[in-house]
C-alpha cells in the first residue's frame, strides 16, 4: 500500500475487519504494532510468553553489578601509599625544657621531683666513708660508729621532707604525644574500609580539629589539645612524623595491637622529641640504692603506677566510673615483655583493680588540691597492694632482723 507515492513507514496500519452478527463488516477498527514489539516475547502454541532471553538479561546485568561492586571495595580497601610522602625531614626537635611546662600547665618539673626525697641518704655519708677508708684503731672505729648512729637517730626525729605530688612536666608531656599517636591510630583503623578516605594525609590534615578542639574533646586536659598542634607544623617536619610510620605499615588492621602502638610511640614521639628513648624501655636493674630491693613484682608495679599517674593526670575529668577502663588499660599501653606481662595481669582485674582504681582517683585530688607528701603515688600504691616493700637503711634492716631473730631464739 502507497500513500500519495511514498512507501510505508516501519510503523504500518493493519485494518482489522470484524463481523457482527448479521454478517456485515467493520472496517473502523484499527490497531498500530511495531515490528521491535514482535521479538519482546516468544508465545508459545499454549499461549504461555516464553521471556527466557529477558531473564538472562538482567542476570548478566546482575552478575556485572556485583563484579563491579566487588572491584570497587577491593580498590578503596586499606590507603594507597603516598609515593611523594616523608620527605620533609625534622628539621628541629621540640625542646621540652624551653617550654615552661610547669607554668603553663601547672606541673611539676623533673628536677623538684623524687620518689627518694624524703629518704636522707645515709648511706654514703662522711663517717661510713671515713670508716672504711682510714687506717683507724678499734677504739677509734667504735667511737665514729657511735656518732653516726647518733647522727641517725636524730635524722629520724626530724620530719621527713615532703615533695609536691604528681607525674614530672616531662613525662606528661611524652604522654600526652603517645595519647595523640594512640587517638590518631583509632581514626586509622575506623577509615580503613572508608572508601572516601584513600591516603593517610587525608586524616592528618584535619585530625586536631576534629578531635581536640573546644567542642569534640571531653577526654583530655589542654596539654594533649596543644601537643596535638605541633603535629600541624609540616614546615618542621612534624606531621610526616606522623604520617610516615602509618604509611610504611603492611597490617594496618592491627594497628591497634600493643606491639605495634609501642613501635609507633617509640618512633614518633622520640623523634619530633617529646619523649626520650628510656622513657619505653623497661628494665629490672636497680637505677640507684633506693631500688636494690626491688623484685620482679615491684618493678612491674613501679612502672604500672607511673603509667598510670600520668594518664590520670591529662584526662580532663576523673570519677570511680571512667578510671576503671584506664587502669585495665594499663598493661596493654606498658606492652611489657611476656614473663612480666604475666605479673602485670593480675592489677587489672578483681579486688586489686578496684583498690588501684580508688588510689588513683584519690591521687588525682590530692595533686589538683598541690597537695604534699612524703612518698610518690608508685611507691604509696605498690606497698598498699604488697608489690613492694618499704625502703629500710641496710644498718637498720640488720639491726630488725637481729632483733627479730632473737625474739624468735627466746620463744
Amino acid at each position: 500500500v502507497t500513500c500519495n507515492g511514498n512507501m510505508p513507514s516501519t510503523e504500518e496500519i493493519n485494518l482489522s475487519t470484524s463481523v457482527d452478527d448479521n454478517g456485515s463488516t467493520n472496517d473502523e477498527e484499527y490497531s498500530y504494532y511495531y515490528e521491535d514489539d514482535e521479538n519482546e516475547a516468544v508465545v508459545d502454541s499454549a499461549g504461555n510468553v516464553d521471556d527466557t532471553e529477558s531473564t538472562l538479561l538482567q542476570e548478566m546485568w546482575r552478575r556485572q553489578q556485583e563484579l563491579e561492586k566487588a572491584d570497587n571495595e577491593m580498590k578503596f580497601k586499606g590507603y594507597f601509599k603516598n609515593v611523594g610522602g616523608g620527605t620533609k625531614k625534622i628539621s628541629e626537635k621540640i625542646r621540652v625544657e624551653d617550654l615552661y611546662l610547669d607554668e603553663t600547665y601547672d606541673c611539676v618539673s623533673a628536677t623538684e621531683i623524687s620518689h627518694t626525697a624524703a629518704t636522707p641518704d645515709v648511706l654514703n655519708d662522711p663517717i661510713s666513708v671515713q670508716i672504711q677508708q682510714a687506717r683507724l684503731s678499734m677504739r677509734e672505729k667504735q667511737e665514729l660508729r657511735m656518732q653516726q648512729l647518733k647522727t641517725r637517730e636524730s635524722l629520724k626525729k626530724q620530719p621527713k621532707p615532703k615533695f609536691r605530688l604528681g607525674a614530672s612536666c616531662e613525662r606528661l608531656y611524652c604522654a600526652a604525644c603517645t595519647i595523640v599517636v594512640t587517638e590518631f591510630a583509632k581514626v586509622v583503623h575506623v577509615k580503613y574500609d572508608d572508601p572516601s578516605v584513600t591516603y593517610i594525609h587525608q586524616i592528618a590534615d584535619n585530625f586536631c580539629s576534629s578531635n581536640f578542639d573546644e567542642v569534640n574533646n571531653t577526654t583530655y586536659n589542654a596539654m594533649v589539645a596543644d601537643f596535638c598542634i605541633q603535629f600541624n607544623k609540616e614546615f618542621l617536619g612534624y606531621k610526616d612524623a606522623l604520617m610516615v610510620p602509618f604509611e610504611l605499615d603492611e597490617d594496618l588492621l592491627n594497628v591497634l595491637q600493643p606491639q605495634s602502638l609501642h613501635n609507633k610511640f617509640n618512633q614518633i614521639c622520640t623523634s619530633v622529641g617529646a619523649c626520650e628513648r628510656s622513657f619505653f624501655e623497661f628494665s629490672t636493674e636497680p637505677a640507684n640504692k633506693f631500688q636494690s630491693h626491688w623484685d620482679d613484682n615491684c618493678f612491674v608495679c613501679q612502672a604500672f603506677a607511673e603509667n598510670l599517674q600520668e594518664q590520670v593526670q591529662l584526662n580532663r575529668y576523673i570519677t570511680e566510673g571512667n578510671i576503671i577502663p584506664i587502669v585495665a588499660a594499663t598493661c596493654h599501653r606498658l606492652n611489657l615483655p611476656a614473663p612480666y606481662d604475666a605479673l602485670c595481669a593480675p592489677m587489672t582485674v578483681g579486688t586489686l583493680l578496684d583498690d588501684i582504681a580508688w588510689l588513683g582517683k584519690v591521687h588525682v585530688e590530692a595533686v589538683l588540691r598541690k597537695d604534699k607528701a612524703e612518698k610518690g603515688f608508685a611507691d604509696t600504691v605498690c606497698e598498699q597492694i604488697h608489690y613492694c616493700v618499704p625502703w629500710m637503711d641496710p644498718l637498720e634492716r640488720q639491726n630488725e632482723e637481729a632483733k627479730q631473730t632473737m625474739e624468735t631464739a627466746f620463744e
